[in-house]
């Protein structure tokens, strides 16, 4: 199905009243949206809405029976966000090899049972410095406020 007809159907069940939104698995028709391309769904009501997807996970694929759900990276594309994937139940889906201290273990996705490999930790640096104006209570007193009357205004002692 194409991305623009899915589209055209989204719209029609956003039309319908909030009765018949009840009886809709809302979640169901944007996972089918999302896996055929669309990245929102666009509304006609009241301003231009979009609603972003949430990321497809495990908890939000079904599969058909004797079939799991296993998150997995696409094969030629090192660091990629994994994606989930319905595969047989018997597939060893298990991610236990010993990796480097850079790299994690990741299922690799295959034509057949994913493959467990090691693959490269993206390096995020996530210690910023801190601000200037940060007080330092172990090197010096905070700056205290002088003791006024009500209604007289507050100035910092130096």
């Amino acid at each position: 199905m194409h991305a623009a007809v899915v589209s055209l159907v989204i719209r029609e069940i956003l039309s319908f009243s909030t009765e018949m939104l009840n009886f809709i698995n809302i979640q169901f028709v944007m996972a089918v949206a999302m896996l055929h391309g669309a990245e929102t769904i666009e509304t006609d009501v009241g301003d231009e809405l979009a609603i972003p997807f949430p990321f497809l996970t495990c908890a939000t694929v079904l599969c058909i029976p004797d079939y799991k759900c296993v998150m997995v990276e696409p094969a030629n594309c090192v660091g990629c966000r994994a994606v989930p994937r319905c595969v047989q139940r018997e597939c060893d889906t298990s991610c236990v090899l010993p990796c480097a201290f850079l790299s994690r273990c990741v299922l690799v996705a295959t034509d057949c049972c994913p493959k467990a490999t090691c693959r490269r930790r993206p390096i995020i640096f996530t210690i910023e410095p801190p601000p200037e104006e940060t007080i330092r209570f172990t090197i010096e007193p905070p700056k205290v406020t002088a003791i006024v009357k009500p209604g007289d205004p507050v100035m910092q002692i130096p």
